[in-house]
Order: structure tokens, then C-alpha cells, then sequence
């Protein structure tokens, strides 16, 4: 009798646990499936479930790991958002990428990137242009190699970058021409050699000219003129 009410205890206890362990099966497969969906609201509600009603079951550690995804998810989101209204493109695409790592199909996280990608590739488009106008072409294309790493593989940025390239070789070469000339002139107005003088005159003013039909040409020979009368200036002192 006595085994009777053993064997009965261990059964009922064995089902108790069982029971246990299945407990919040039903919620947790429906937030499983509400993520897969990108429903984090539904999920999260559905987890909560799981984990305060649910201690011991077997969905318990899973319903939690669901729980930290979406929480994660959600920080992000507050993440891109406050950096779109800061205009920071490039950390609000960062934090959609982050959002994607987690749930690769997020309607909202790939908008969102689609989105602060074409601002982003805008602004810097924008920031190289000016840099080059301005005759700063090292600046802009170091703005366009940077835009290329975030946004590898598009034709208008491999186009502008090519551009700039190529205007700013030709651009050190022919400056490296006018300031040798301008040198020269300076040298042989200084020594009286006026015939000389005026030959490397003559040169330097077709190599500026030369400068000036290419974009930011005129600036560009402006700070090379300014850094040598500055070295001319300290060599004299």
C-alpha cells in the first residue's frame, strides 16, 4: 500500500513537472512567430508572458532571449531616430545595420536604411563638391573614399571620386609648373635678367590660365602661390 502511494506521489509529481515545463508553450510560439514577423510589440507582450507566469518552463530561457532582442531592437530604432532629427545619416545607418543584424527582414529597418542612406550619400556628395570648389581636393576625396566605404559599389560616388582624382593630378602638375616659373621669374627679376624674367612670365600666365579652366583651379593656385611666399618669407628670416 505503502508502495502504491509512492509510486502514485512520484507519477503525480513527474506530471506536475511536466505540466511545468510545458507551461507557456502557446505564448511563446506566438511570439516566436510575431518576430519572425517584425511585430516586437506583440512579441514583447507575449514573452512578458512566458517569463512572469512561466518561471520554470522550458520557453523560459528562450522567451528571455526573444525579450533582449527586442529591447535591443528598440533601442536602436530610438537610436536612428534621434540621429535622422540630428542629421547624423551615418549613425542612424549604423543603427538600422544593427537592427538587420538581429532581424534581417525588419520592414522598418530596411526603409529606415534605404532612407539615411540616400540623405547620407546627398550630404557628403554635397560636402566633397564644395571641398573641390573651393580647390580643397585632398578634403574631397577623402570625403568621397569615406562615402564609398559606407556605401561601397555606386556608380556616382566612384564617378565623382574618379573626377576629383583625375582634376587634382592634373592640377598638382600644372601648379608644380606655374610655381616652378613663377620661381624663375622671381629669381630673374631679382638678378635683373629681364629678358629671362619675361619668358617665365609668359609661362606662368599660360599655366595659371590653364588652372583656371579646371574646377576650384583658381583657388587651388591660391594656396600654393600663399605656401611659398610663406616659405620665401621664412627663408628670409
Amino acid at each position: 500500500m505503502l508502495l502504491k502511494k509512492s509510486r502514485l506521489t512520484a507519477t503525480c509529481l513527474l506530471l506536475f513537472f511536466l505540466a511545468a515545463c510545458e507551461k507557456g508553450k502557446k505564448p511563446y510560439q506566438e511570439a516566436e512567430q510575431a518576430f519572425a514577423e517584425s511585430n516586437y510589440s506583440f512579441a514583447k507582450g507575449k514573452v512578458l508572458e512566458v517569463i512572469q507566469n512561466a518561471p520554470q518552463s522550458k520557453y523560459h530561457a528562450k522567451a528571455k532571449a526573444i525579450y533582449e532582442k527586442v529591447e535591443q531592437i528598440e533601442l536602436l530604432f530610438k537610436s536612428a531616430d534621434d540621429a535622422v532629427q540630428a542629421a547624423d545619416y551615418k549613425k542612424a545607418m549604423q543603427a538600422y545595420q544593427g537592427v538587420l543584424a538581429t532581424d534581417a527582414k525588419s520592414p522598418k529597418a530596411v526603409e529606415g536604411l534605404k532612407a539615411v542612406s540616400a540623405k547620407y550619400k546627398d550630404a557628403q556628395l554635397e560636402a566633397g563638391k564644395a571641398s573641390v570648389e573651393k580647390g580643397e581636393y585632398e578634403e574631397g576625396i577623402e570625403i568621397y573614399k569615406e562615402l564609398i566605404s559606407v556605401i561601397p559599389n555606386d556608380a556616382e560616388v566612384s564617378q565623382a571620386l574618379r573626377n576629383a582624382e583625375t582634376t587634382f593630378s592634373s592640377l598638382k602638375e600644372i601648379g608644380d609648373d606655374a610655381i616652378t616659373e613663377f620661381r624663375v621669374y622671381i629669381k630673374a627679376k631679382g638678378t635683373r635678367n629681364y629678358e629671362l624674367a619675361e619668358f617665365a612670365r609668359g609661362r606662368y600666365l599660360r599655366r595659371i590660365n590653364a588652372l583656371y579652366e579646371l574646377s576650384g583651379g583658381r583657388n587651388y593656385l591660391s594656396a600654393r602661390l600663399k605656401a611659398y611666399l610663406a616659405e620665401v618669407e621664412t627663408a628670409l628670416n
